[in-house]
């Protein structure tokens, strides 16, 4: 019995760790703040703790603008169904996300990403 009580704090302080080293997206992100995009896909990034996804999106200008785009985690996408191979440099997509709290980042936060038609390209 007096095992059970050296372990139990020390379970419950390696999962306070964990806990805490996970970041709030609403801290560098506004969910009040929506942004879309719409562009092509420059480069795809499958590590945790997020994806992140690289888009080129043309201004009205003609000046290209590439945005980071933070997707959920690998593992999530991947037990939904999602495979790093769903978006592929050259791919057109629609980008729905929360802006970036700093005016000038070129971050958005939970991307949702489409096809130009529509279709989802990611389950989160």
């Amino acid at each position: 019995m007096s095992r059970l009580y050296f372990l139990v704090p020390i379970a419950f302080a390696v999962g306070m760790t964990a806990e805490a080293a996970h970041h709030s997206i609403a801290a560098e992100f506004d969910a009040e703040d929506p942004i879309t995009l719409v562009g092509t896909i420059r480069e795809v990034v499958w590590m945790s703790p997020h994806i992140s996804v690289f888009v080129d999106v043309t201004q009205d200008g003609g000046e290209v603008r590439t945005y980071e785009v933070q997707g959920g985690p690998p593992n999530r996408l991947y037990r939904n169904g999602s495979r790093s191979t769903d978006l592929m440099p050259g791919d057109a997509v629609v980008v729905e996300g929360a802006r970036a709290r700093n005016p000038d980042s070129l971050r958005v936060g939970e991307g949702e990403f489409h096809k130009p038609d529509g279709t989802p390209v990611w389950a989160d």
